[in-house]
């Protein structure tokens, strides 16, 4: 059986708004949504078809997230985060699957600066070092996630593949 992100997307907003349902204290909590590779996908088509429960978005090595631009991702203007390391292939293969089209380009990927997420600094090498132990990668997730996007430490946006950036 194939799942396409847009399968799950529905499943996805409803874990996001059980999360709610099942809190028991008044106070307004900080929801942050974090996708890795295909994951980020889903997050987006999750967006596109409902309200993602959400306050900031983190996505990693994202091959796209089939909207053109982070305002489209049903979170707060400013608070979507995107981390692509060094070396990381997956978003530029995976933006001609994922990416979003609008009058301003076509397959745009959260790396590309037309998308208009923050580049979080990145010490990985690979697709898979997002999350490696006291990782630069990790700290600034752990900051946007505590909500202190003030500390995240920023970096411009990687080197365009050529004619797509």
């Amino acid at each position: 059986m194939r799942v396409c992100p847009n399968d799950g997307a529905p499943a996805y907003n409803r874990f996001m708004d059980g999360l709610d349902a099942s809190r028991s204290v008044d106070t307004d909590p900080h929801r942050t949504a974090i996708g890795h590779s295909y994951g980020t996908t889903l997050i987006g088509s999750a967006a596109r078809q409902g309200e993602l429960n959400a306050d900031d978005v983190i996505l990693a090595g994202s091959p796209g997230v089939q909207v053109a631009k982070a305002e489209d991702l049903d979170v707060p203007e400013g608070h979507v985060w995107n981390q692509e390391a060094d070396g990381d292939p997956v978003p530029d293969i995976g933006r001609f699957g994922h990416g979003g089209t609008d009058w301003d380009g076509p397959w745009t990927i959260p790396s590309d600066e037309r998308f208009g997420a923050h580049q979080m600094a990145t010490d990985g090498a690979g697709h898979s070092d997002y999350w490696n132990e006291n990782s630069k990668s990790l700290k600034n997730q752990a900051l946007v996630v505590a909500g202190k996007p003030g500390d995240v430490e920023l970096k411009p946006p990687p080197n365009p593949t050529p004619g797509m950036r």
